[in-house]
């Protein structure tokens, strides 16, 4: 399972599940973008369980051609 914020205010996650893997009411292989909310059943599986999420990582700047 790969979790990785998918903004600078991490307010939203993408996971990247892998063959078998579960995430709330979600089993893979699939990616789901998981809002991080308590009332929502994967963030409160990816808290209860401490899965890691690995930060934003902004896309590279455009270079002026």
């Amino acid at each position: 399972m790969q979790l990785t914020y998918v903004n600078a205010e991490e307010t939203s996650i993408e996971a990247m599940l892998d063959e078998g893997e579960t995430l709330g009411h979600y089993t893979g292989p699939t990616t789901i973008y998981v809002p991080c909310d308590p009332a929502n059943a994967e963030y409160a599986d990816i808290l209860a369980n401490g899965y890691p999420i690995d930060p934003y990582v902004p896309p590279p700047e455009a270079v002026p051609r």
